[in-house]
């Protein structure tokens, strides 16, 4: 068990004492205020559960949260998503809605109400829960749904909006790897290798390359005729990544090769 977990567990026992001892008419408030804190207990249990992949368990735990407090908006948040990873889209949606309904202005749950209506396609709805994230001035993340809405955006094939919302991201927030990443690719897919280049470098500063990047570099590199930094990334790409489809598209452009 990590060490959240083990905290976690220790807050439901103090929790719980604390409520048994209440049971006086003045303490209406005070019980209501652990009622919430035991809700957010299990909730944050639940999310540490679903990053470690335990889907199931996170759903028993988040649903504990929401029989203490049904209206809590970020539990039938977290509700939604792991019923998303489980594929069960309906019961994901309805939970979605649920949250929004109970927490309209919070910005994290307005994110990843978009970020699941992208995904489904809905890419009109996904917009509307995006923007109302980023409506919300005191929302320390804008970055994150900026680039979301970016990343929808080029999915549903509105690539000019893509880009300039991964734009407005970066000047948020500069080193987001999976955005710097997608900006090379804009950046080659538009013949602008000096661009692509920069963005590459910028990547390499904040995250490990990925048989993609370097895929994309060697690419990138070969256009502008930098024989030497093609031989730096085809060499990482083979000894890191050599069972990759971008290795083997690496070997088959050499037999292409005049």
């Amino acid at each position: 068990m990590s060490r959240f977990l083990r905290v976690a567990a220790f807050g439901l026992i103090v929790l719980a004492l604390g409520a048994c001892q209440t049971n006086q008419p003045s303490d209406e408030i005070s019980s209501r205020d652990t009622d919430h804190a035991l809700a957010k207990t299990y909730q944050e249990l639940a999310v540490a559960y679903m990053q470690q992949g335990a889907a199931e368990i996170a759903l028993a735990q988040i649903q504990r949260s929401l029989a203490i407090d049904p209206k809590f908006g970020m539990a039938n948040n977290v509700a939604g998503m792991i019923y998303q990873r489980l594929n069960q889209n309906e019961l994901a949606e309805e939970y979605f809605l649920k949250a929004v309904e109970f927490d309209p202005a919070n910005p994290y749950i307005r994110n990843a109400v978009g970020a699941f209506y992208c995904a489904q396609k809905r890419y009109d709805k996904a917009t509307e829960q995006f923007d109302a994230a980023l409506r919300n001035p005191l929302y320390r993340e804008p970055e994150v749904a900026l680039s979301n809405s970016g990343l929808c955006a080029l999915q549903a094939g509105d690539s000019e909006r893509g880009e300039r919302l991964l734009r407005e991201s970066l000047v948020k927030k500069p080193t987001q790897p999976r955005v710097l990443l997608q900006m090379a690719k804009l950046s080659f897919e538009k013949g602008i290798h000096l661009s692509t280049r920069a963005y590459l470098q910028r990547y390499e500063q904040v995250a490990q390359p990925t048989a993609a990047s370097l895929w994309l570099g060697i690419r990138a590199e070969r256009e502008l005729n930098d024989t030497d930094a093609v031989a730096r990334y085809a060499e990482q790409l083979v000894q890191r990544f050599p069972d990759s489809d971008e290795a083997q598209r690496y070997f088959q452009s050499l037999s292409r090769a005049p």
